[in-house]
Parts: structure tokens; sequence; C-alpha cells
């Protein structure tokens, strides 16, 4: 009995986490592809061999330690392409593992997507706690070594086929594949993170600001903000107009926040991204101006570092802040209220924000009693059901944490000292194109590049240049061009600027504006993949 309820555990557990295999196999069918389905039925041949053998070993704590492996694969292999309707690639391996730091909100977020993975593979988790009867024991562990095969030889294919090619593959063993290719690949190749090199200019002027702040928002849409599309959804900020010069929509230098913060610290050009882990960071150009540094990161705590910040960087910030996670909801305000006190000091300062902002799941981004919008999504509501909740839930966070900060950051004061560069590291796919709101490396939406960006002061000279340059480039510009005109306001000359980051607000432009999809550094040989914004006709 309790061999019939293994094997019976075992094959549901492998046949239903594995739907796609039959839709591959008709589609080679339908386009002949023969040699191909013999090469793909082969290696599944060989999978279903290394489960097998795993399945019958003697050895509880080897069998069970198998059992785990391939439970623990199925659930991410198949939530993923529940979420994002492909295989996990390379590329997407590499950002879940940059991205590791955000996991809890990710499975919070995505969290009925792994429902049903969880569901089957607890039949796998059964099957590999049941011992086999003695006649099919296998007693030589040596022999698990058949186990491991089919990992080496899955990494194999996905070099191969530069990244991908796990398709319809087990998922039982393709992210794990897909995983160990990453971290072997990653050692012989250059990084996002380098020995750089010290800042070889000098700032001609002392720095035009005093303090210069710049806010590096999460996940927040352009036309989410009622300077560019007046929604009542910040009414604050639109209020605010008159000291703003409105760039109005930029696209990202990425669509997932790690690779866009990094190109905003560096500012890297399209054609230098292969040299960014060896590009100053800005913190160098602050201080060689004269400036003291601060870096607020309200999205993590305990010292955790993100976005590709290592203790080397850390070294160069003079003052580090972050908060503890019991204040997640208010992040943005506190740290709102501490700049403000920032710049009530004397001396320079040059301010580098990380906001929490609209970071999913948006309903753990404001608070119950700030749920303006309505209907507006629940704990445990399903991700993909409702659009109109899943928007309501956007609208509040971005209500709370962008009107909200600038309500506390601008308050009474008058910024004529200093300049407030504002853009955010991504924008969202609000279920315009499936459920992944971000980060897609294959299937991307427009919205998820598609950022706000905007200069504030109260200094009319500033203010006059910067409308200038706003009318000018209006719906113009990238992440790229920002990083030249920040170091600009430290006193740098735009000329040495563009000899060593080539873009700033005042150009040049590239008509078709576009962010990159996954690794910035280009892998396998093949080039950085770019998706456009402008060229889909957005209602900027």
């Amino acid at each position: 009995m309790n061999n019939s309820i293994k094997y019976i555990s075992f094959f549901a557990f492998l046949i239903f986490s594995n739907l796609v295999f039959f839709e591959r196999v008709t589609e080679m069918i339908s386009l002949g592809k023969l040699k191909n389905l013999v090469l793909f039925l082969g290696i599944w041949f060989v999978c279903i061999i290394g489960m097998v053998v795993a399945l019958q070993l003697k050895n509880f704590k080897i069998r069970l330690s198998f059992g785990t492996i391939f439970v623990i694969n199925t659930i991410l292999g198949m939530t993923y392409f529940s979420v994002g309707k492909h295989y996990l690639s390379y590329q997407d391996i590499e950002l879940l593992w940059i991205s590791r730091a955000n996991a809890g909100d990710a499975i919070g977020f995505y969290l009925p997507e792994v429902l049903v993975p969880f569901i089957i593979s607890l039949f796998g988790l059964l099957a590999y706690i049941i011992p086999a009867n003695n006649k099919l024991q296998i007693k030589k562990s040596w022999i698990s070594v058949l186990s491991i095969f089919p990992i080496f030889l899955l990494m194999g294919v996905t070099f191969v086929k530069k990244g991908y090619g796990t398709e319809g593959m087990p998922h039982q063993y393709s992210p794990l594949a897909t995983f160990s290719l990453y971290h072997t690949y990653e050692q012989f190749l250059p990084g996002l993170i380098g020995e750089r090199h010290p800042v070889s200019i000098r700032p001609k002027k002392e720095g035009s600001a005093q303090n210069i702040i710049y806010i590096v928002d999460e996940s927040i849409r352009a036309d989410y903000l009622d300077i560019n599309n007046d929604k009542g959804i910040t009414p604050y900020l639109l209020e605010q107009s008159s000291r703003i010069s409105n760039f109005g929509s930029m696209s990202s230098g990425n669509n997932c926040s790690g690779y866009s913060n990094i190109i905003l610290r560096t500012g890297t050009s399209q054609e230098t991204l292969g040299e960014i882990g060896e590009k100053p960071l800005i913190w160098e150009y602050a201080q060689k101006a004269g400036y003291n540094t601060h870096y607020f990161d309200a999205q993590q705590t305990d010292g955790i570092l993100q976005n590709f910040m290592t203790k080397n960087e850390l070294k160069q910030i003079d003052n580090f802040h972050q908060l503890g996670s019991q204040n997640k909801l208010n992040a943005d305000h506190i740290f709102a209220q501490k700049i403000r006190k920032v710049l009530e000091t004397p001396g320079k300062n040059f301010i580098y924000i990380n906001k929490r902002g609209a970071h999913f799941p948006y309903i753990e981004t404001y608070p119950k009693s700030e749920e303006i919008y309505r209907p507006s999504m629940q704990l445990g509501d399903e991700l993909g059901k409702d659009r109109n909740k899943l928007i309501n839930s956007y609208k509040n966070s971005v209500t709370w944490t962008v009107d909200g900060f600038f309500k506390l950051l601008l308050g009474d004061r008058k910024f004529e000292n200093d300049i407030v560069f504002y853009t955010s590291d991504h924008g969202q796919n609000l279920m315009d194109n499936g459920i992944m709101t971000h980060c897609n490396t294959q299937e991307p939406h427009a919205y998820e590049g598609y950022v706000p960006f905007f200069i504030l002061t109260d200094n009319q000279n500033y203010k006059v240049h910067y409308d200038f340059l706003a009318k000018k480039q209006f719906n113009k510009l990238t992440h790229f061009h920002i990083f030249g005109s920040v170091v600009s306001a430290m006193g740098y000359s735009v000329e040495d600027v563009k000899i060593h980051n080539e873009l700033s607000l005042k150009g040049p432009i590239i008509e078709d504006r576009a962010f990159t999809l996954g690794s910035l550094i280009p892998r396998f040989g093949e080039d950085v993949k770019w998706f456009g914004v402008s060229t889909l006709k957005l209602n900027d």
C-alpha cells in the first residue's frame, strides 16, 4: 500500500508540475523539429532517471535531501512561471539573486501564486519520505551521483543556449541548474562591482547649491504624479509646480531596482555600461567638491546593503542612515523629517535617499487609515484577479509615500540654497501586461521603465536655468542624463563631466528612449538588451 502511495504521489508531482512539457512536445512536432524533439526527450529521460534513482535510495537522509531540493526547485520554478509566463532564465536568476533582500516582500505579494506549486510539491515530498520496498531499494549511496548529473547536463544546455534552453525542462532541476551556472560563470567575468577609478577631474567653482538632495523613489510611474497627469493622487506636489522644473517622463536605466540604482550612482552612459564596475561613485565627486555625504536607505534594515552597494562604497559615505523594521510604513516620512534636520545644519550636504516608495506589496506601504482609494487590495487577495483594486492600492501608496513625503520635506522651508533632483528607479506594470510588476526580462511592458523626473528649487537663477532645459527636453530624457547635471551642481564643469560621463540634461537627446533588460554587462557574447519606451506611443 505504501509503495502505491509513493509512486502515485511521485508521478502526480512529476506530471502536474511540468504540464508545459506536453506543449513543448506538441510545438516541436507541429514545426517539424524532430532533432530538437529527440534531444529534448533525451534530456528529460536523464532527468527522470536522476529523480527515480533518488526516489529508491535506502539512505533516508540522502533521499529526503534530494526530495527537499526537488520540492524547493519546483515551487520556485512553477511560481516564477505563473508570474512571469516564462521559465527562469540566467538573467532572471541573476535578478532574483541581487534582489534577495526583498524576498520577503515578493513572497507576500505573490503568495497566492505559490499555493498551487506548494500543494503539488507536497506530493513530491511524500514520495521521497516513504521508503521503497526492499526489492527496489538502492543501497549503495554513491549511485546517487546519477541524481546529480542532470544538473550539469542542464547547465551545459543553458550555457550553449546563452542563458536560456530550460523551457519545458523539469522544474525539479532547471532552477538549480541555472542558479549553479550563474554562480560558476560569474566567477570568470567582470561584474558591476570592481576596483573603481578615482575621480580625475576637479570642481571649477564652488558648488552652486549648499544642499543637493538626490531622491530615488521606488516603483513610481510618471503618469501617477499630478504634475504629469492630474488624477488627484499627489495634490500637494501639484501645488508646488511654481518651484518645480518638470522634465515630464523619463525612461529608467533598467526595469529593476539594483541595475537602475548603480547607473544613477555611477553616471555611466549607454556606451560605457561594460565599464560600470570601474566608474567612480557619486560620493567621491561630492566629497571632492566639499560636500558632507549622507545616504538614507528607507528600504532595508540592520545594515543590509542593496543595489550593488558594498562595504567599500559605504566607507565613502560620511553618514549612513537606516531604520528598524517596525518603521516600514512610515520610513519615508521619518526620513523626510531627518533630512530637514540635516538641511538646518551648517555646511554643505549631498543627500542621496532610496525611498521606500510604492514597493510591492502596495498595501504594506501605507496605513489602513490612509486608504483613500477603494476598493483596494487586502492581505491574501489573489493578484491578477481585480485590476481596479490593484490600481487603487497603488494610488494609496503613491499618495502616502510621495505626496506625504514632500509635505514633510518641504513644509515651510524655502529651498533658496538647495536643489532637489527627483526620479524613480523604475516604473510599474499594473496588469497592463500580465501580473509581474517589473524586472521582466523577456516580455516587459514599457511602463516598467516609465519614470518621472523633476528638479525643485526656490533659487530663481537655478530655476530659470532648469526651466529652460525642462521645456527643451520635456519627455525626451533617460536616467543616463541625470548624473552629469547633479555633479555639475556641485561645481564641476559640464565639459569635464561630459568627457567622463557624456550626458547631462543639456543632451544629446536619444530619440528612441529605452531601458535595459537584465544584466548591464553582456553575457554569453550577447549585447545588452534594450526595450523601447517612446516607440509605444505612451500617453505622456
